[in-house]
């Protein structure tokens, strides 16, 4: 799992960069409040993955996610949001092979690594 986050500058744009995002999830990102303006995932894994973004700190199986990425095996995705979606408290996410339930979370994507890329300014 390897983790970059570009120096701030004085705009305080950053770019984060995971290359293997885990179940287990990366949490608060960018250490704090942030608004996001652009992702990409590339779905290195056999089977579908679903990215899932959380306001929180952390975020475990059972919270509820602010919204979700599907991505088919083997694609790409790339979403821009021109206006920027806020992150009041902290943006993190975590990868699974289900969509959304509490009582099921599935498991890690099988088959190769899934990431991401997000470009966001810190409030």
């Amino acid at each position: 799992m390897a983790i970059s986050i570009t120096p701030p500058d004085p705009f305080q744009e950053r770019i984060y960069k995971q290359t293997a995002l885990l179940l287990a999830g990366d949490f608060d990102v960018f250490s704090g409040p942030c608004t996001l303006y652009a992702l990409t995932v590339i779905n290195g894994a056999s089977e579908y993955a679903y990215v899932k973004f959380y306001n929180a700190v952390s975020a475990t199986a059972t919270t509820q996610p602010e919204f979700f990425i599907a991505v088919k095996n083997g694609e790409t995705r790339t979403i821009t949001i021109p206006s920027g979606l806020a992150f009041t408290t902290a943006l993190s996410m975590r990868v699974s092979d289900a969509i959304i339930g509490a009582e099921n979370d599935g498991a890690l994507p099988s088959g190769g690594s899934v990431q991401v890329f997000l470009h966001a300014k810190e409030s």
